[in-house]
């Protein structure tokens, strides 16, 4: 039997130059379809949709898209479309993808089309739903300029979190409105920026009275924090008009800021007040050659304060650094800042246990604070053809390696700070430079396999996640995501040896399964493995029917 040849845009024109016939398995497919409304089955006009098929050549990989827009039934038509797999995206205000019972979004799979067929494609939306209302003070009279946000429950960097959009800004008479929501459980936040001046010019003193009172960030319907907000359910097309926010009052003073020290010619200090808790919010930076600094219309709360020292011109990086923490209570707070430490390199190398399988200039080192100062880049490094790096221009802290982005062919094995092994990949260096040793190993485990759903079929396309277990389950950079093929086959290479956990999720998102108590209830139908050095194993799956976010 003769293998079947794959006819592509490039042959296609080939035969069109010189005038011939396209043989059969070059014939050209059409799309067509209807689009309808999850509601009541109604069709949906107006949509654009965008049809992309990878084509898998070129840096980038080239993609055929084909675009069309539905007519007043909800139907569309496309002609001549070169065969393969296609996904499909759309654009149509007020409306979103179906969601799944976990809330995650349902997103049609991929469509496989045959040369010279006729494929008939069915396609649902979900109609979206509005919140609209006011935002006022204590006495019931609007107030505009407020930042209203509808936020969800979701999982990032394996928290369950509230996360949202950039939100919408009330008008003149406090009038907001939030579109296109996708159907789901929201929770309003109101915030207003309490007129802060954020940089004060070095000429400036403030005198006389301060405002007396400002705004913290508001939970619908008054509430200072989102475990005390009342939930609110949107469903699909419904519109929750009169939903209003009255922001809480509270008390605002100024941190001053003053320098012990006289400051070297052509330097200056720039100052940045960073919240410690939700309800605060960020302060803006402030800088000044006079030798004090000053923020003004500060929330009651925890602050970091952190402080550098730049040269006046084009070099913004600072020279050295200062961090304390400041408690605004009751009263303005005038602090005299501590003694500034000197920026400083951090020097390394990385070490393969064998021949690198790989270029070391292509690895991407990052160093991430807790807590970063906007005005300070996070150190970067990229090591040389001999494995060596360094951090430039370092403030005393404490860090986290990021996860590096570990090309085909080893992974972290360990990192040293000095004589002593980061098993957390966490460096305090608040103390000033150490050597750091980032060790790579080439004898990662392979483990591949296949996963079923309930009925005994094949699950295409769902996630599979790899998660370290032990003494190493909070390193991010042991963690893998596989997606299953069309026959429901994964792999995962480069594995470090220890012991794991694997999950084949039917319908959680990935990032909710990051979370240790979200997969603690899902362990019973998980999977456990020992990888060992250079090992081959098979492991076969059955799905995780997660229902909860």
């Amino acid at each position: 039997m003769k293998p079947r040849v794959s006819c592509n845009s490039f042959a296609w024109a080939a035969f069109a130059l010189i005038g011939l016939a396209q043989p059969a398995f070059c014939q050209p497919a059409t799309l067509t379809g209807q689009v309808t409304e999850t509601l009541h089955g109604k069709p949906v006009p107006k949509v654009t949709l965008s049809f992309r098929r990878g084509m898998g050549r070129g840096t980038p990989p080239l993609v055929d898209v084909y675009s069309t827009q539905t007519d007043s039934q909800g139907r569309f038509r496309i002609e001549n479309v070169i065969e393969g797999r296609y996904s499909v995206t759309f654009s149509a205000q007020g409306y979103s993808w179906p969601l799944r019972k976990d809330g995650s979004t349902e997103i049609p799979q991929p469509i496989a089309l045959q040369p010279g067929e006729e494929h008939a494609v069915a396609l649902q939306l979900t109609p979206t739903g509005v919140i609209s209302g006011r935002t006022v003070d204590a006495d019931g009279d609007p107030l505009r300029d407020v930042t209203v946000q509808a936020l969800q429950y979701a999982y990032g960097n394996g928290k369950r979190v509230l996360i949202g959009s950039a939100g919408v800004q009330s008008n003149d008479r406090g009038e907001y409105r939030l579109y296109n929501l996708a159907p789901g459980s929201y929770y309003l936040q109101a915030t207003v920026r309490n007129n802060m001046s954020g940089f004060v010019m070095n000429n400036e003193e403030t005198r006389g009275p301060r405002p007396p009172q400002g705004f913290v960030s508001t939970y619908y319907p008054n509430v200072r924090d989102a475990a005390s907000s009342a939930p609110l359910q949107v469903k699909p097309g419904e519109e929750l008009s009169h939903t209003d926010i009255r922001l809480l009052p509270e008390m605002l003073y100024t941190v001053r800021v003053n320098l012990a020290t006289p400051l070297a010619p052509d330097t200056f200090p720039m100052f940045f007040l960073q919240s410690r808790g939700e309800r605060n919010g960020n302060v803006n930076s402030s800088g000044s050659y006079n030798g004090s600094a000053e923020f003004r219309s500060v929330l009651p709360g925890s602050y970091q304060l952190s402080g550098s020292i730049r040269s006046v011109g084009s070099n913004p990086e600072p020279q050295s650094y200062v961090r304390q923490m400041v408690e605004v209570v009751d009263h303005d707070v005038e602090i005299e800042a501590p003694a500034f430490t000197p920026v400083f390199d951090v020097t390394g190398s990385v070490q393969v246990d064998a021949a690198p399988p790989f270029p070391l200039q292509q690895l991407n080192l990052v160093l991430r604070r807790d807590y970063p100062d906007p005005y300070i880049q996070e150190p970067r490094a990229t090591p040389a053809a001999d494995g060596t790096f360094a951090f430039h221009g370092v403030v005393p802290d404490t860090y986290s390696l990021a996860s590096m982005a570990m090309p085909a062919g080893a992974y972290l094995k360990s990192v040293k700070l000095g004589n002593r092994e980061l098993r957390d990949l966490r460096l305090d260096i608040s103390g000033g430079a150490t050597p750091l040793t980032i060790l790579l190993a080439t004898d990662g485990a392979r483990i591949r396999g296949s996963v079923e759903n309930a009925a005994g079929e094949p699950a295409a396309r769902i996630p599979v996640t790899l998660f370290p277990e032990g003494s190493r389950r909070d390193r991010q950079d042991r963690t893998k995501t596989a997606i299953t093929d069309p026959n429901g086959r994964y792999e995962f290479k480069d594995i470090a040896p220890g012991d794991y956990r694997i999950f084949a999720w039917e319908s959680a998102g990935l990032n909710a399964s990051r979370d240790p108590d979200f997969r603690k209830q899902y362990e019973g139908q998980s999977v456990t493995v020992t990888a060992t050095a250079s090992g081959n194993m098979a492991v076969a799956l059955k799905t995780v029917a997660a229902v909860g976010k």
